[in-house]
């Protein structure tokens, strides 16, 4: 995970002109968003709060539906690592899902495998990498706006005892306590 924080750290140093080639919006009007690539999420509105993060994601999962093309060559250090970890990647986190989701058949009892069973061996992975920039006004932005996961399920790598991720649970927020290199399990919608 390390070596991955630093490959990502990396890509996040270059000017902006070198991270825009692999950008989310493929006809460069902001019109056509794709979900992978580098850039900001979606506005939807002009009344939409945006959000202080840049973003890179990339499916990693399944291997046939990899864009390489958005997998940057420069700096090369960041391709060549993901290439080699993309697959032990994906491996690692459907194991984690699958482990989730055998404790959530469990707890519920019923029959063992029985979510893991309704998902389809093409189901999409995505790896995201997020970089809040320092900010002059942090009063005036969220590094995320507040959202909900859509999907299955969220694994969040938690880096450096960086804080802010909050729930919320009958209309109260909480933090999220940080502890460096674990992971945090997110159920989506």
């Amino acid at each position: 995970m390390d070596a991955m924080m630093s490959v990502s750290r990396e890509f996040f140093r270059q000017p902006a002109e070198e991270k825009q080639k692999c950008s989310n919006l493929a006809d460069g009007n902001g019109k056509d968003y794709q979900v992978e690539g580098y850039g900001s999420d979606k506005v939807v509105s002009e009344d939409q709060v945006l959000n202080w993060s840049d973003r890179l994601q990339l499916e990693v999962d399944p291997e046939d539906e990899r864009n390489l093309a958005k997998w940057r060559r420069h700096p090369e250090s960041f391709r060549v690592f993901l290439q080699g970890c993309a697959q032990e990647y994906a491996s690692r986190t459907k194991k984690i899902r699958d482990l989730v989701l055998r404790s959530i058949d469990k707890l519920l009892k019923i029959e063992e495998d029985y979510f893991v069973n309704q998902i389809s061996n093409k189901a999409s992975g995505f790896a995201r990498f997020n970089y809040y920039p320092p900010c002059p006004r942090p009063d005036l932005v969220l590094g995320l706006m507040p959202h909900s996961d859509s999907g299955l399920l969220t694994i969040l790598f938690n880096n450096d005892n960086v804080g802010g991720l909050q729930v919320q649970r009958d209309g109260r927020w909480y933090n999220v306590p940080t502890k460096p290199h674990t992971l945090l399990i997110n159920l989506a919608d």
